[in-house]
């Protein structure tokens, strides 16, 4: 029986695979390890304000106490139509209380604005026109659930598109050819509120603020990093690779 064709392979392939193991002995890790990071900005997308009506002193019957409040409460819900804003965005609450054998009426009305202009028209408007017994708080803006979780899904792979764009211009610069990724981890992720850079912003909260500055104090920033590792390979074997 004629075994000296298996014996050839045989050989040939014992010297390919040594001359593989000895290329992995010179170059045991042919890889480029990156760390890259992405940061988004997210500014407030509502904003919450509430409208308080009270009577300006105790009433001796209960309907004196509720007239009182009615008339200027269903007032705020009249500008609050005028301004095409959404009955689903409207909550109103009342309270009515006994003290000394006077009537107290207390109406909370809750409002989300999703348009900040339409905001501070209202807003203006009806500190204009009703008195002190009508108290607007400032507004308190905030995000959505839904938003905070889509831009921290952006940030995640804007850092991972930064991570792979680094790894290709390293392995250009070095003239070799980006393989596929080995391993992409997500490595630290930070999250805060207020001005772009990351401080103690707690001097900025107190005290009077103008609507700006609480829009800026409101706005979300994340930045998360990455670490990814690649594949590198020399352009005359990526080239072998596609033929």
């Amino acid at each position: 029986m004629d075994v000296k064709g298996s014996r050839v392979f045989a050989s040939l392939t014992n010297d390919m695979l040594s001359r593989k193991a000895e290329e992995k002995r010179h170059f045991p890790d042919r890889t480029i390890d990156v760390c890259a990071t992405g940061t988004i900005t997210l500014k407030p997308d509502r904003a919450r304000v509430h409208f308080i009506v009270s009577t300006s002193q105790g009433k001796e019957t209960a309907p004196d106490a509720k007239n009182s409040v009615t008339r200027r409460s269903d007032y705020v819900i009249q500008t609050l139509h005028t301004h095409n804003v959404k009955e689903g965005d409207v909550i109103k609450t009342s309270s009515l209380t006994r003290s000394d054998g006077l009537f107290h009426m207390v109406t909370e009305i809750s409002v989300v604005f999703v348009d900040f202009t339409k905001c501070q028209n209202v807003c203006n408007f009806l500190v204009e026109k009703l008195d002190d017994t009508v108290h607007i708080s400032e507004p308190n803006f905030y995000h959505g659930t839904q938003s905070l979780d889509s831009v921290r899904r952006q940030a995640c792979l804007l850092a991972t598109q930064n991570a792979h764009q680094k790894a290709s211009e390293m392995a250009r610069f070095l003239r070799q050819a980006l393989g596929p990724p080995l391993v992409i981890r997500e490595a630290e992720t930070k999250e805060w509120e207020g001005p772009s850079f990351q401080q103690d912003s707690s001097s900025n909260r107190q005290g009077s603020q103008t609507f700006q500055q609480r829009l800026t104090n409101a706005t979300f920033h994340i930045s998360t990093k990455v670490f990814a590792s690649f594949e590198i390979h020399t352009r005359d074997k990526a080239k072998e690779g596609k033929t």
